[in-house]
């Protein structure tokens, strides 16, 4: 599991979805069956 920071912006590698952390906490944020990566 990923801690999840509030304002951390998340991408989907396959489909190019994005969202944006809005509660904190531990989670394995999936799309598209993978793992959604850190956008820097």
């Amino acid at each position: 599991m990923t801690e999840a920071k509030i304002g951390s912006r998340l991408q989907c590698q396959k489909c190019t979805t994005e969202l944006i952390v809005v509660k904190q906490g531990e989670a394995e944020i999936e799309c598209c069956g993978e793992p959604m990566e850190l956008r820097t």
